[in-house]
């Protein structure tokens, strides 16, 4: 697939450049973009967990989804890579992180897909998770564990798929993750 770069000008192009990719895969028809979510760094704790639920209610229903979790680097990146392995090295929390993609240093934290049409929960509870809010051993950014709690915030973006193949998802999620050279996760079917 030839990559455009155009989803690396800027954030807002992104939803014009999954469609283009959709119908380039499959002749799928365009996904519907949820809204937006932004939360601060600061506002990730057990005791405001109900809260960031309640913020995350957008992305409930039922549908395959792809999800971009970015940040407004007011964080450096070198940090953000610190403070991820800091927590990986920090053997007694026994939590399953993703992989560190050195040598980017986007503003992309992370691409992901659910592929569960059976539940209309299944969006919202993985990014509970990758916010820090699920299953220790479910590998995810758990951002409120290792994350520097001194200031700035990150954006939620989803796009949900009315019709698509499982395999067809994967690959524009790994074609939106090489474009946008996200820092951290894996690339592939999970």
């Amino acid at each position: 697939m030839k990559k455009t770069g155009k989803i690396q000008q800027y954030f807002p192009q992104i939803e014009a450049s999954i469609s283009h990719t959709a119908r380039r895969i499959g002749g799928l028809a365009a996904p519907d973009k949820l809204e937006d979510v932004t939360l601060n760094f600061a506002e990730l704790s057990e005791e405001a967990k109900s809260i960031i639920s309640d913020k995350l209610s957008g992305f409930l229903g039922s549908g395959k989804a792809i999800y971009i979790i970015k940040y407004d680097k007011s964080i450096a990146p070198k940090d953000m890579y610190t403070a991820l392995q800091a927590a990986k090295d920090n053997t007694h929390e026994n939590r399953a992180y993703p992989r560190i993609n050195k040598k980017r240093k986007s503003e992309i934290l992370y691409v992901g897909s659910v592929s569960d049409t059976s539940s209309r929960t299944k969006l919202r509870a993985r990014l509970m998770q990758h916010l820090g809010y699920g299953y220790a051993r479910t590998y995810a950014l758990q951002l409120r564990h290792w994350v520097p709690k001194s200031g700035g915030s990150f954006t939620i973006s989803a796009w949900r798929f009315n019709a698509i193949e499982n395999h067809d998802l994967v690959l524009i999620e790994d074609w939106i993750s090489d474009e946008l050279s996200v820092m951290f996760g894996k690339k592939g079917s999970k």
